[in-house]
Formats: structure tokens, C-alpha cells, sequence
């Protein structure tokens, strides 16, 4: 049996992953309908949708593939070849952020110990979240397109919802 057709207007890609729609997160399925552009999906029961219509892996950015895997990232958008997007397919555009600003952070050496963070004592009792440094093109590193260790440089800071905290 082979891969199930891409619900992209005029794709003909028949190698790449397929992705599911993401049906359980509105803001993120809704952007996708927008890019994809198939009138079709739009009539579609969403519960029946993620079922039956998918979206090959050649629509989407480097910067949505998780590392080390053939998972996308949380909240991955398509922006490659897709009737309803004419944006560059950059970080920005291909990941939904809830929270998104500009800060200075300073990369520690790759051997100092990892620091769990610190309990609230607010008194507001808020779902765990985890901030994830996304560097720009300018402060990274050849290997890999990692920032180098131990530099200053700018960067955009996602809000991203974490079950655990990790290093």
C-alpha cells in the first residue's frame, strides 16, 4: 500500500512523510486550512479530516523537524509550496508561537551543570512552561546551524507548554 495523497492543491509528491492535521489546536489547524487553500477541507468534519486528509513533509521547514527525528515540532505551519502562504519560510513562519520577544542571553559552556529550575513562590499555581532559545541566522554556528557555545547574541524566545523540565 502506498503513501496516502497529499491534500495540497497541485503536490504530486509521493515520497515524503505524511503529517496529520493538528485537529486538537484550532489556532494551528485554522492556519493550516488558510495555507493549504483546498476548498474542499473547509467542508470537512475536522475529526473526519484528520482521519482521512494529510499533508506531505515537503511543505514544511527545516525549522518545524525535531532534532534527531521525523517528528515535526510543536505547532508546525507549512510554508513551503502552498497556494494560501507567499511568505518566506523562515522561523518565524513556520512555527506558531503563544509568546514571542526579543532578549540578549548568554550561552554557558556546554559542561556546566544543568540548574533545575527554581519552585514559584507567588502563590499562583500555572501549568509548567518551558522557553526555548531560538537563535537567528546571524549568531549561528556552521555545524549544524547551532549557535556556538559560549557566545552572546540575540534571539526570539518561544513559550512553549512542557509537561517536565529537562536539560
Amino acid at each position: 500500500m502506498g503513501l496516502k495523497k497529499c491534500c495540497v492543491p497541485g503536490c504530486g509528491d509521493k515520497k515524503s512523510v505524511r503529517r496529520k492535521f493538528p485537529i486538537y489546536d484550532e489556532e494551528v489547524y485554522n492556519i493550516w486550512l488558510q495555507r493549504i487553500g483546498n476548498m474542499e477541507l473547509y467542508a470537512m468534519d475536522p475529526e473526519k479530516l484528520g482521519k482521512k486528509k494529510f499533508v506531505c513533509n515537503s511543505h514544511f521547514s527545516i525549522y518545524c523537524q525535531q532534532e534527531g527525528s521525523q517528528r515535526l515540532m510543536y505547532q508546525s505551519l507549512p510554508t513551503i509550496n502552498v497556494p494560501g502562504f507567499q511568505g518566506e519560510s523562515n522561523l518565524k513562519n513556520s512555527l506558531f508561537p503563544y509568546f514571542s520577544g526579543k532578549v540578549s542571553v548568554s550561552i554557558p559552556n556546554k559542561d556546566a551543570p544543568c540548574q533545575e529550575p527554581q519552585p514559584s513562590t507567588s502563590g499562583l499555581h500555572e501549568a509548567p512552561t518551558l522557553l526555548e532559545k531560538v537563535p537567528e541566522a546571524s549568531a549561528l554556528s556552521k555545524d549544524h546551524n547551532r549557535p556556538s557555545q559560549g557566545m552572546t547574541f540575540f534571539c526570539e524566545w518561544y513559550l512553549m507548554p512542557t509537561t517536565q523540565y529537562g536539560c
